[in-house]
């Protein structure tokens, strides 16, 4: 993987961000967004609602 795959994305302070089983929703200012994510490929971390960390698991 590249090293731009490897750092965290930090989320800014009027965004919230939730993971409901295998959807991660994010809402901010700008609207709403509905990502589906496959948790069988990738390991999903969200810190503090501040940082979202995508990894594939190996």
């Amino acid at each position: 993987m590249s090293k731009i795959g490897k750092i965290n994305i930090s989320i800014p302070d009027k965004v919230k961000v939730a993971l409901a089983g295998s959807i991660l929703n994010i809402e901010g200012p700008l609207g709403k967004k509905a990502l589906n994510i496959n948790l069988d490929i990738f390991n999903l971390d969200i810190k503090d609602g501040k940082e979202i960390s995508i990894k594939p698991k190996k």
